[in-house]
């Protein structure tokens, strides 16, 4: 250590107390021949650590080489800190890029040895996974040429010749090697399901010590610490003894395992936060703004639930306990509300034409009013500010906000190019810069990025997973930072948004309660009935014809609090969460009693949205059964079948065949005037089986339609509704066989076949 700290003194470089210990520690791991977990809250430093025990290995244990594996919007950072921490005197090389890149990289890896470190990509790694199976094990201590040969053999086409020959490559850079003498793995809660694709690379590897780096070691429950555990000593945690660790150590009331737990977290793992460690970072505080929805937003949050009224209408009897099976849709509902909530552009047909930056943006959504006040407000003061969301769509909505406003942005998200991002926060973080607003994806963004140039945090939504939003508020709340931070999250009150920040506030004080007890669980995924209650959330203030939430510039002034004369925020000695609701905490604790909790307002409100549909459509559809609507479509269908060829016409006569084609729109309007309208007749969505429908109690109709796309090349496909179509009546399949048999599929065509089924529930035309 002595040596170590003699090399960083004549860098500039100073560790602090708490980090020496942990580098002890960790170098106590490798003596043990084990690895272990550096899990320090985000910000302490865990990437210092890490180099500095690759530095004692390097130049004082003369080992190597060392492979380091993070995410690619930080490898950048990891290279500069790395050369800042040894004035460039460990040589590391940076293993990315496209094929051709990565292959002008590994020649020179292959060229020469005079090299210590290589840093890559979760992203190469994925790739490495298309080589790790059946004849890459079988090959991979062979000749390297011999393997490549063997590929060349099976696969003719060159261009598959290339590609695998490039992934063959890949993999002897990280299998045909020497073992690894040490692995660095930053953000490694990407590796807390053992099933994914980079715990299995990781075991397939040869490495003699691994590190791992997060955050948040733990996010939902005891078998995410296991997944670690068994990559960082697999001899102590075999990965076929998952169940019984996680049988024994998930008993909460298991006092003696749970002091075996306790012991195991302490051997394996580093865990400090900024309270404890009591560095000098200014102080951060959180503030929660709530805000309404406009009439718009109102009846695009009704219209949602209406467009759904069948598949809640089901939902009827089981609101308190719904079947699981049912949670696709509702998550499915449950999105579409939280795009209504956030900007109703986020649907297609809303924004009105021309399609121009203007008021109109800040107008639509109560959340661009409040965004609107704040950042005018922040400008001024000039305070800069990174700005997350969990929709790319909503970001650029924001974008164009920004331009309409005039404000300066960078912007990173998973679309970014590499190139791009890296040039977007060297852009921000310059010191001449004038970018006011950083806009950030909280996945993409929320990893590992050093933002410190910032010192306010805007969330225009929450995570369902609070993790994510605590790592993405580190960005700039961190070692280095200079000045206080202050954290905005906009929630609209009575929305599926209140409660989804509520079940996210409360998951993450669960997480906290695991990492310091060493309780065994907390809520992992939302549960059918939780996502129903969120979905119910509010609805009886649906129609509620004031916004009781509104909030003015002054209003928000007063909330976000005070800036000294150097633009710094003034943040008090007790920092607690501040908010424009006086009921939040008794709402947090009443909220989460998911199935205790009484909604009946609430569902009052939705069988009221539910029978006003069903009544719409009975009357709207009253007319067309008294005029015997039905018996005129029958008679139609004869004559809107589509015109044939005439080579067409004499195959048929000989086959006895009969088109089932149909002509297009276009060429039915006269016919059509006999139906009065087709937009009048319905259409009724259906759940379930296509074949076997979940038909509404309020669906009078003796037929159903079953639309299904295929393409024109004569072979009905197999699997899926293919095999349940043939199952359902081989009337089809034979159809379509004769329909390509006399040439008579073209794209675009629409064949019609009629009477598959003669039961009344099944019948279909």
């Amino acid at each position: 250590m002595e040596k170590l700290i003699d090399e960083l003194n004549s860098t500039n470089v100073k560790l602090r107390s708490y980090q020496i210990d942990g580098i002890k520690k960790i170098l106590n791991w490798y003596e043990n021949n084990r690895g272990g977990i550096i899990a320090d809250e985000m910000g302490l430093g865990k990437t210092f650590q890490a180099i500095s025990i690759l530095s004692i290995l390097i130049n004082q244990r003369k080992l190597k080489p060392h492979l380091i594996v993070c995410p690619l919007s930080i490898i950048n950072q990891w290279r500069d800190e790395i050369n800042k921490f040894s004035a460039r005197k460990l040589k590391v090389v940076r293993y990315t890029g496209n094929c051709d890149e990565r292959d002008a990289i590994r020649k020179k890896l292959n060229e020469t040895s005079d090299w210590q470190i290589l840093l890559t990509t979760f992203q190469v790694f994925y790739v490495l996974f298309l080589t790790t199976h059946m004849l890459l094990i079988f090959f991979i201590y062979s000749a390297q040429l011999f393997y490549l040969e063997f590929y060349s053999l099976i696969f003719s086409n060159s261009e598959h010749k290339a590609l695998h020959g490039y992934v063959l490559k890949d993999a002897a850079i990280f299998f045909y090697k020497n073992a690894w003498e040490s692995l660095v793995f930053d953000e490694a809660h990407r590796l807390k399901s053992s099933d994914s694709m980079l715990h299995s690379i990781i075991q397939q590897l040869s490495i003699k010590f691994i590190i791992l780096l997060t955050g948040t070691p733990i996010q939902n429950n005891i078998g995410e610490l296991f997944s670690l555990l068994c990559l960082a000593d697999c001899k102590n945690f075999s990965i076929d003894h998952k169940d019984a660790f996680i049988m024994k150590y998930g008993d909460a009331k298991n006092q003696q395992a749970r002091a075996e737990l306790h012991d195991i977290i302490n051997s394996y793992m580093i865990r400090r936060t900024k309270e404890e460690v009591n560095i000098d970072i200014p102080n951060c505080m959180q503030t929660i703004l709530y805000h309404g929805i406009n009439n718009l937003q109102k009846k695009l949050y009704r219209a949602i639930l209406l467009k759904n009224y069948e598949f809640f209408d089901s939902l009827e009897c089981q609101l308190n306990k719904s079947s699981d099976k049912y949670k696709a849709s509702l998550l499915n509902v449950l999105m579409q509300l939280r795009k209504c909530v956030a900007h109703p552009y986020l649907f297609s047909g809303v924004e009105p034409e021309p399609f121009e930056e203007g008021e109109h943006i800040i107008e639509a959504s109560e959340k661009f009013v409040i965004l609107d006040h704040l950042l005018s407000i922040l400008y001024v003061e000039k305070h800069r500010v990174l700005i997350f969301s969990q929709m790319t769509r909503l970001l650029d909505i924001v974008q164009d906000y920004l331009n309409y406003r005039g404000f300066s942005y960078e912007r990173l998200d998973g679309s970014v190019r590499d190139k791009e991002r890296f040039i977007a926060i060297k852009n921000f973080e310059s010191n001449s810069s004038d970018s006011f607003c950083f806009l950030l994806s909280t996945k993409a963004g929320g990893i590992g990025l050093n933002l410190i140039s910032a010192d306010t945090v805007i969330f225009m939504d929450s995570d369902f997973n609070p993790q994510n939003d605590v790592q993405a508020a580190s960005r700039c709340h961190r070692i280095g930072q200079t000045k206080p931070v202050k954290i905005f999250r906009l929630v609209a009150k009575h929305t599926v948004e209140e409660m989804i920040y509520f079940r996210a506030n409360k998951k993450l004080q669960m997480a906290n309660k695991l990492m310091e007890t060493n309780s065994s669980h907390t809520e992992d995924k939302l549960t059918a009935a939780e996502i129903t209650d969120t979905v119910l959330h509010g609805l009886s203030h649906l129609c509620e014809a004031t916004n009781k939430f509104s909030i003015s510039q002054n209003d928000i002034k007063k909330l976000i609090g005070e800036t000294d004369a150097n633009s710094h925020w003034i943040i008090p000695s007790v920092q607690n969460s501040y908010t424009n609701n006086k009921t939040e905490n008794e709402n947090v604790d009443n909220i989460y009693l998911f199935e205790g909790r009484d909604y009946k307002k609430e569902r009052e409100v939705l069988k009221e949205i539910i029978e006003s549909a069903k009544n719409e459509l009975i009357n709207h559809n009253k007319p067309y059964k008294s005029n015997g609507f039905e018996k005129q479509m029958k008679i139609s269908l004869k004559k809107l079948r589509k015109p044939l060829a005439k080579e067409q016409i004499e195959a048929i006569v000989q086959k006895r065949y009969t088109s089932l084609s149909l002509p297009a729109i276009s060429s039915i309007s006269e016919e059509s005037n006999d139906i009065e309208s087709f937009d009048s007749y319905g259409p009724y969505f259906i759940t379930g089986d296509v074949t076997k429908p979940q038909r509404s109690s309020s669906d009078q109709f003796n037929h159903f339609i079953i639309a299904h796309i295929i393409d024109n090349s004569g072979i009905f496909g197999n699997g899926g509704v293919f095999t349940a179509l043939r199952k359902k009546n081989i009337s089809i399949v034979n159809a379509y066989h004769m329909a390509s048999k006399m040439k008579d599929l073209s794209l675009g065509d629409v064949h019609l076949i009629e009477n598959i089924s003669n039961s009344r529930h099944d019948s279909c035309e």
